[in-house]
């Protein structure tokens, strides 16, 4: 085996083992929202079963909801900077009018000065 492999098999051992105690520690503690009957081997087949739909599905799932999260972080992004101008606009309305006014017309207004600035700040960021 080369070393990427043991790299793989050593993190899917990792995920197994803190899968088991995930596993028993919800049956544990959280009863009411999760249980897992049966004894200690029970709690190693969910978490086989976890660990290998983690390891096979979710690189498959990744790609397929890809475009979902692409709108979700856009959407977030598009909030985040609407409250942050509505913050500023708050805070310029203690100003003179004569030394600073803060205008933004309409939803598309706020739609598009929040795009322009989220998409200025990731690309400083990035």
């Amino acid at each position: 085996m080369n070393s990427d492999h043991k790299n793989v098999a050593g993190l899917l051992v990792i995920r197994f083992a803190v899968t088991i105690l995930l596993v028993w520690a919800m049956t544990t503690y959280l009863d009411t929202y999760f249980y897992v009957g049966g004894s200690w081997r029970a709690y190693i087949v969910i978490a086989a079963l976890v660990t290998l739909l983690n390891f096979l599905a979710r690189p498959v799932i990744k790609i397929v909801l890809a475009p979902l999260h692409f709108v979700m972080s856009a959407l977030a992004m598009i909030l985040t900077n609407t409250l942050f101008i509505w913050i500023v606009g708050q805070i310029s309305l203690k100003f003179d009018p004569s030394i600073v006014t803060l205008d933004i017309r309409g939803w598309t207004g706020w739609l598009i000065a929040a795009a322009v600035f989220g998409i200025s700040n990731w690309l400083l960021t990035h």
